[in-house]
């Protein structure tokens, strides 16, 4: 039987959180988790990139920066209108709710007859891809490893996701007369406590990647078991999906 906190992940119920404390609760749990990777990409650095020196611990640092966000942003599907209607709808149906704020699972249900009355909210996890890439690459640069990065973070329901969507298919929610892109714009500032021109740079590649959301993306596939990137795109997909499941059932999973 699969653990309860991987279950509570893949079916977005379990125990009520606003978007908000998900974002927060995975970014703080990959904090310690990629410190303990860190040794293990220090080396594949050096194996397979040839750095060294301060140019390796730059290097190891822009990466695991990008690893994070991306376990941060994983879910940024879930600010699709479509998406937050279905599901604070569902939510309303199990404990009553009235919106309060971005959604990002329901209320546990226990009683089989109100689980049939609840709708499947569209696919949110590919999203992540076209956001991601473009968000990384206007941050660290165009960079091959950034894409499998992405990716990985796009993937964390299904291995079958190539990161291509169709556009049309994405528009951006509001609360409170605030569109979901600028809310997340501020959330991001704060969280990585940005100021001067490291605001504007972010505010920039926010913008190109909440563009970039809302259109088509063409598939992309995987590096294979071959290629220099393959030890990250693994890293980074395990990483989404155990600060994913541990923070949706508020255990812990990795090393545990």
């Amino acid at each position: 039987s699969q653990p309860d906190a991987e279950m509570r992940e893949k079916t977005t119920m379990g125990r009520f959180q606003l978007l908000e404390e998900h974002m927060k609760g995975v970014w703080e749990r990959s904090e310690w988790i990629t410190n303990f990777y860190r040794p293990f990409i220090e080396r594949w650095a050096k194996g397979a990139l040839g750095l060294d020196g301060d140019q390796l611990q730059s290097f190891v640092d822009s990466l695991i920066w990008a690893m994070r966000i991306a376990v941060y942003l994983h879910d940024v599907g879930k600010l699709n209108k479509w998406w937050q209607e279905v599901v604070w709808q569902n939510e309303q149906k199990v404990s009553g709710k009235t919106r309060s704020g971005y959604i990002a699972r329901t209320s546990p249900s226990s009683d089989a007859g109100q689980k049939k009355e609840l709708a499947s909210p569209p696919l949110h996890a590919p999203f992540a891809y076209p956001f991601l890439r473009a968000l990384l690459r206007g941050i660290l640069g165009d960079h091959r490893f950034l894409d499998t990065i992405a990716l990985a973070a796009a993937r964390h329901h299904s291995l079958e996701v190539s990161g291509a969507i169709e556009g049309g298919k994405f528009e951006w929610d509001e609360w409170n007369g605030q569109k979901a892109d600028e809310w997340l714009q501020g959330q991001i500032c704060q969280l990585l406590n940005l100021s001067g021109d490291d605001v504007r740079k972010m505010q920039e590649a926010i913008s190109e990647a909440a563009k970039r959301i809302t259109e088509a993306s063409k598939a992309d596939e995987p590096p294979g078991p071959t290629e220099d990137f393959y030890f990250i795109y693994c890293l980074a997909s395990r990483l989404v999906k155990v600060c994913d499941w541990e923070d949706a059932g508020d255990t812990n999973i990795e090393l545990r």
